[in-house]
């Protein structure tokens, strides 16, 4: 039989808990990556004392900000908000700071033993790094255009432009309902897609007999982390573009403009 208590002891042998004047201070022995222990703190409701919630220090989502993390767009911020869901947590902007609802005093083991994953789950943000954002973005970006043109257009993605076998388009769109040129989509995953994109849109404009496709460009966030300013700025003057995260409908929408253009320039 296995022994519980000695299971019981494994857990919460490392546990320190310390009395607070509002409540309990609980330093755990899980270690976050710089190496101190992940605590979190138990706070008694200022106007009811058999109510409880728990709190975090207030430092953790600052650290991940200092390391570029970015709480309002892009793939993190996704996931930030999906575990605070998951874990029934709220952050608080103005404390920079994770809490619970107030409890039950009944209810704060288990709330506890939750509280903490969450903690531990929020540090594994950052192994995010940039080939899993981008990875995640494409992902999203060929899926949201599947549905958005599955009545309207062929999509085929990363597809060699016909005529010009160098360029490869991220996503290449041919309305099917009109007779429209097709598009040339192209995700701004780096630098390097942003001034391909630019150099396909050179070829069309000073090639236009040769019948080349519009091209566009779709950002993830509004200031790319991986993209220079100088290259954004220079297909923000040429090429007609959208931005995806946060408002992904309008991002399809304004794509599907551009897809009945007929002339690939800014409109």
């Amino acid at each position: 039989m296995l022994d519980k208590q000695k299971i019981c002891d494994a857990f919460c042998g490392d546990l320190n808990v310390r009395e607070m004047p509002s409540g309990l201070a609980v330093s755990t022995g899980f270690k976050a990556s710089d190496g101190d222990a992940i605590d979190f703190y138990i706070k008694r409701h200022p106007m009811n004392s058999g109510k409880y919630r728990l709190e975090d220090s207030g430092m953790v989502i600052p650290m991940l900000e200092a390391s570029g993390f970015n709480l309002q767009t892009g793939t993190r911020a996704t996931a930030f908000r999906t575990l605070l869901s998951e874990h029934n947590a709220t952050f608080d902007e103005d404390a920079l700071g994770l809490h619970t609802d107030y409890l039950e005093e009944s209810d704060l083991p288990s709330a506890a033993m939750r509280f903490l994953t969450l903690m531990i789950r929020v540090r594994d943000l950052e192994l995010l790094n940039p080939e899993t954002v981008e990875s995640t973005f494409r992902e999203d970006a060929e899926q949201a255009l599947r549905d958005h043109f599955s009545n309207s257009a062929n999509i085929e993605f990363r597809k060699h432009v016909p005529g010009l076998e160098d360029y490869v388009a991220d996503a290449f769109i041919q309305p099917t309902l009109s007779s429209a040129l097709p598009l040339a989509l192209y995700f701004a995953t780096n630098e390097n897609k942003v001034d391909e994109a630019v150099m396909l849109w050179m070829e069309s404009r000073f090639k236009p007999g040769r019948q080349l496709p519009k091209v566009a460009l779709l950002l993830e966030t509004e200031k790319p982390v991986h993209v220079s300013g100088r290259s954004l700025r220079r297909a923000m003057n040429r090429i007609n573009m959208a931005t995806f995260r946060g408002d992904e409908d309008a991002a399809m929408a304004r794509i599907a403009s551009y897809v009945e253009q007929q002339s690939g320039y800014p409109q």
